[in-house]
């Protein structure tokens, strides 16, 4: 699942049957996707003369397409907001493909460990262990 910054038809027809299968939103205008949410799903079988943005279109019109792109708001929107807003890493800093994808990581890595830390499940580990085990300066 995709938002419409991913959308290409390159992506759909370079795609092999081994892929995952591919939903992803065709257009960025909230307009014209609040339209295409209050159309009836379709029926039946698809038409041949389609094209590949009117069959990705159509997917995502499906009541199995909308349900599990509805998803990708609670699963993904929610993190990415989080790491902009919050962590304040909105830009990366690195230049270059490898140089932002090992930035991204540990974005995500530090993302991670800040949720479980927070929500005190690291594994085999007390609650609040960090702050138990340190004691203050001249306590004996």
């Amino acid at each position: 699942m995709a938002d419409a910054g991913y959308w290409s038809e390159d992506n759909i027809v370079g795609s092999s049957p081994t892929d995952p299968e591919f939903l992803i939103a065709t257009t960025k205008d909230w307009k014209q996707r609040k339209a295409m949410r209050e159309r009836e799903a379709p029926r039946g079988r698809i038409p041949e003369q389609l094209s590949v943005r009117d069959r990705m279109e159509r997917k995502l019109l499906t009541k199995r397409g909308s349900t599990l792109y509805r998803l990708r708001s609670q699963t993904v929107e929610a993190v990415f907001g989080q790491i902009k807003a919050v962590r304040g890493c909105g830009t990366f800093i690195r230049r270059g493909i490898e140089a932002a994808q090992s930035e991204w990581r540990l974005i995500c890595a530090t993302h991670n460990l800040l949720k479980l830390f927070r929500n005190n499940h690291a594994p085999n580990s007390p609650p609040h262990a960090l702050y138990t085990s340190i004691s203050p300066a001249g306590a004996g």
